[in-house]
């Protein structure tokens, strides 16, 4: 009976031994449960923070590229306006010249005739720096276009970045 007592006394112990083993691992374990929460909170919170100063720098970008698609389509459309108010004036002292050279084609005075061929003498050097002028206002117009599709291009590219910033965030959710 002793030896019973003794049996059952040892594997009581071992009962107890055992169940307090298990207690002592089971806080371990929702420990590092707990520990990896926590340490997945701050990964998501640093993705979160990665993202947000993404977001913030694109839009920044953004701002800036629309500033500069405004800033060149206004310098476009100044040479535009001045190559436009440039060519109409090539066309007005052209037909001027022309009616005049019609003119001078008929029976008229030596006078007049000298003086009308003065007036077309007098039309010939601003027509051509004014066909000069539209020549370079024309190669401005062209950089400029090239220089506005560029812009928007990139600025297309920054709201692409956005987007998919904008997806990411909500496949996360």
């Amino acid at each position: 009976m002793k030896m019973k007592l003794a049996i059952i006394g040892a594997g009581l112990i071992a009962l107890v031994a055992g169940t307090a083993g298990q207690t002592a691992s089971q806080p371990s374990s929702s420990g590092d449960a707990l520990l990896a929460e926590v340490r997945g909170l701050r990964a998501e919170l640093n993705q979160a923070a990665g993202t947000s100063i993404r977001t913030q720098l694109l839009v920044a970008r953004l701002q800036l590229q629309e500033q500069r698609i405004n800033t060149v389509s206004k310098q476009f459309a100044d040479v535009q306006m001045l190559r436009s108010g440039n060519d109409a004036g090539i066309a007005q002292m052209s037909s001027r010249q022309k009616q005049i050279e019609d003119t001078l084609c008929g029976q008229m005075a030596n006078e007049i005739r000298e003086h009308l061929e003065r007036e077309v003498a007098g039309l010939k050097g601003p027509l051509n720096q004014m066909r000069q002028r539209s020549q370079e206002l024309t190669a401005q117009e062209s950089a400029l276009s090239g220089q506005l599709a560029s812009e928007r291009s990139r600025w297309i590219d920054f709201n692409s970045r956005l987007d998919e910033i904008e997806r990411e965030t909500s496949d996360r959710r």
